[in-house]
């Protein structure tokens, strides 16, 4: 697996986990978004939440928590795109006015999974009736960043 491909495998796969399941990331390299060296750490998530952070090792883990290496991969905060068209970027000119509206909505959202895929965790949408993606985004029924139209 990619360095910089761990983060978006920890977004699909921590959506997958159910709200019982644990995983725990070993020997992480971590850039944390304020120092300018990333630092080699431990890290347990509990019920989707971060619960430990930790350069010494973390013990008593749950029965059914699943193990990551994390040796020689990369984790870091995710990216936040603030001028963005949700609605529009992955369409050409002509196959926004000429495709049927579903269609269209078929498009961005596949574009959002992408989006999340390639570490942008929350967009600022500026124009196109994205209301209806963030939805769907919110209520599970696609993947994608969190989405402030």
């Amino acid at each position: 697996m990619k360095t910089s491909t761990l983060f978006l495998f920890l977004l699909v796969f921590l959506s997958q986990l159910s709200a019982q399941e644990s995983i725990f990331i070993k020997e992480i390299n971590v850039f944390d978004g304020k120092h300018n060296k990333t630092f080699k750490t431990n890290i347990l998530i509990e019920d989707h939440i971060i619960k430990a952070i930790s350069k010494k090792p973390i013990t008593n883990l749950k029965e059914n928590t699943v193990v990551v290496d994390g040796s020689g991969k990369y984790l870091m905060p995710g990216l936040i795109d603030a001028h963005y068209h949700t609605m529009f970027a992955s369409l050409s000119q002509v196959a926004l006015l000429t495709s049927d509206i579903g269609y269209v909505n078929i498009a961005a959202a596949k574009n959002a999974k992408n989006l999340l895929m390639n570490g942008y965790t929350s967009l600022r949408d500026l124009g196109g009736p994205s209301f209806g993606l963030k939805k769907a985004i919110d209520q599970g029924l696609t993947v994608g960043p969190r989405i402030w139209p």
